[in-house]
């Protein structure tokens, strides 16, 4: 596989991971405010 390609795609993942994340925080933190 070329070196570029794999850099974007590990680069995507952790984006989309991080996103992940941050998406479920927020979604815990809405829900502890509305309990």
């Amino acid at each position: 596989m070329r070196p570029l390609l794999h850099a974007i795609l590990v680069t995507g993942a952790k984006t989309l991971l991080g996103s992940a994340l941050l998406f479920a925080a927020i979604v815990l933190v809405a829900r502890g405010i509305m309990a």
